[in-house]
């Protein structure tokens, strides 16, 4: 059965919804169960977080701690961990442990840049590459590799157009379509 899907993190959540008619189901298959094995009444105990009655391991019989395994033992073991975790964390040696996580992070936060392989332009490409390369020289006066270049035009070729502004294939549609016949 699928008890666990309608498990909610509040007292009686097996009381509601969904979930009511699944534990209905779960509790008749136990008594008929207890009925057929009335030694299994031993292994029967109560869910100290919501209540739900199911059967534990017989090693456990006469614990009163003992949570569901329809979502409340998943729930404490992720609230006792929290605690724990931030209980740590307050402490002296927790708090440099987290300065040292922290700055650990910031640091892999900034990789060395690695070396870019640009591809190689087509042949009516790389004369356009080869003007620019030589214009970019000129108006900056100085030497300017083709390899910055191929990357100014990468970085041109990403930005967005602005939004008004048609573009050239647009504007060259309209005006087949509006020229006069």
């Amino acid at each position: 059965m699928r008890i666990r899907d309608g498990y909610a993190p509040t007292p009686g959540w097996y009381r509601r919804g969904e979930a009511r008619a699944r534990i209905l189901a779960y509790y008749s298959v136990l008594r008929q169960i207890r009925r057929r094995c009335p030694g299994l009444t031993a292994w029967r105990t109560r869910c100290v977080g919501c209540g739900v009655v199911f059967l534990a391991d017989p090693r456990n019989r006469g614990r009163q701690d003992l949570r569901c395994p329809f979502g409340c033992r998943e729930a404490h073991r992720r609230r006792k961990s929290t605690e724990r975790s931030t209980a740590y964390y307050r402490t002296e040696a927790g708090k440099e442990k987290k300065r040292k996580l922290n700055a650990k992070r910031r640091r892999a936060e900034k990789p060395a840049p690695e070396p870019v392989s640009l591809p190689e332009p087509a042949p009516l490409e790389a004369e356009i590459v080869d003007h620019l390369q030589m214009a970019t020289s000129a108006i900056e006066e100085r030497p300017v590799s083709r390899a910055e270049v191929v990357a100014l035009l990468e970085e041109v070729g990403r930005q967005h157009r602005m939004v008004n502004a048609p573009s050239r294939r647009e504007a060259l549609l309209w005006r087949l379509e509006n020229a006069p016949p």
